[in-house]
């Protein structure tokens, strides 16, 4: 009978070899820290894709992401799974804030639009988002968005 020992990290170094290594994988770096949020640059590869301020712990975390080209998303914790829900963002002032959202179960995301992104800065103290009917809270205090980003826009750079 054959030892099967060497069979294992055998596996392993093809599987670096046929799928590549890790770095393909997307990941986050940690930049700097505004208020409650942490400023992250985030790698696709070798490659920054965009950089996002974080809030919050674990699987609560929101995220607000601004890429090179000026996107602009928001990512709360997951509700149920599905490709057509709405995010709604309690606006400042009574200026609606809603987008289509989606949800793989884990997370839920969408995109706003740049005059949304505009009034999204403008919340102060609270920033309240409802996905599907359940709402989370993110106290910020006296963080200006408006600063923050600027400070995800000179990550960008």
């Amino acid at each position: 009978m054959r030892p099967t020992t060497s069979v294992i990290p055998l596996a392993a170094a093809l599987a670096v070899i046929l799928l590549g290594s890790t770095s393909s994988f997307a990941r986050d770096e940690r930049v700097g820290q505004y208020g409650p949020f942490s400023i992250l640059r985030v790698y696709d590869g070798n490659d920054t894709t965009r950089c996002v301020a974080a809030t919050g712990s674990g699987q609560s975390t929101m995220r607000v992401s601004v890429s090179y080209d000026k996107k602009y998303a928001i990512s709360v914790p997951g509700v149920r799974r599905n490709n057509k829900l709405l995010m709604y963002v309690e606006p400042p002032d009574g200026d609606d804030i809603s987008f289509p959202a989606l949800s793989d179960g884990n997370r839920s995301w969408g995109s706003l639009d740049a005059a949304q992104f505009r009034n999204f800065l403008r919340i102060k103290n609270n920033i309240v988002i409802t996905v599907d009917g359940v709402t989370f809270s993110y106290p910020i205090g006296s963080t200006s968005l408006s600063e923050l980003n600027k400070r995800l826009e000179q990550c960008n750079r």
